[in-house]
């Protein structure tokens, strides 16, 4: 496998990213991306630090001339994952997690949590994470949605993902077992066409500690 960048928009990419988030957090800096190429799979990597504050979203910006997919069935099986996470509510062990990326169902995301992550964005696509860990399966919707005004300036489309604050009760919408995202290892087949230069941006937003609330100028941005 290849990693492809354009080194030489990197700093540009970077600069205009943070200037649509704000300025980071010292709590937050560590959130890292790679992407690789085989043939039609991408492999998406992504992670952060255990010492950083918990990730909220991240949206990963897909570089210009990236070919996307045309309509997707739902139920058909496009990926895999291997994930890993600190579960604060079993004392902060590490949870691997397992499974497979599927388009997902109508009806199988509510409204509501659409809307809580992605706003009035309408998605090309929504994806499932279906995770295994410890007996239970953990639903993980990830959003592809093509970009307008500001964010077209950063990349065609993003991937978007949400996740449950892992220091508030489960009853509160906290994270099952507390978990707080660490890393994410995702291969898609047949969803990304590969480029030969292009930089890849992911765009993460942190927690505030202990409430549940987004720290949206503790936003950074990594290619």
């Amino acid at each position: 496998m290849r990693r492809r960048t354009r080194a030489a928009t990197l700093a540009v990419v970077t600069v205009a990213v943070l200037a649509l988030a704000g300025i980071a957090a010292a709590a937050y800096t560590t959130p890292k991306l790679s992407v690789l190429y085989s043939g039609n799979v991408t492999r998406i990597v992504a992670s952060a630090s255990v010492n950083d504050d918990s990730t909220a979203r991240a949206a990963i910006y897909v570089p210009a001339g990236t070919s996307l997919p045309g309509a997707l069935t739902p139920g058909t099986k496009v990926g895999t994952v291997n994930a890993q996470v600190s579960a604060l509510a079993l004392g902060g062990a590490l949870l691997p997690l397992t499974g497979d990326i599927n388009v997902a169902p109508a009806g199988a995301v509510p409204a509501a949590s659409q809307t809580a992550c992605i706003g009035a964005e309408v998605p090309s696509a929504t994806l499932l994470l279906v995770l295994q860990a410890a007996g239970q399966t953990l639903n993980v919707p990830a959003y592809l949605v093509t970009n307008t005004g500001a964010d077209a300036a950063i990349g065609p489309a993003k991937l978007v993902i949400c996740l449950p604050p892992p220091d508030v009760p489960v009853a509160s919408g906290g994270a099952t077992f507390g978990a707080k995202f660490l890393s994410a290892d995702m291969s898609f087949t047949g969803v990304f066409g590969s480029v030969a230069t292009g930089a890849w941006v992911g765009v993460w937003v942190p927690y505030q500690a202990g409430n549940g609330q987004t720290n949206l100028p503790g936003t950074v941005a990594s290619p």
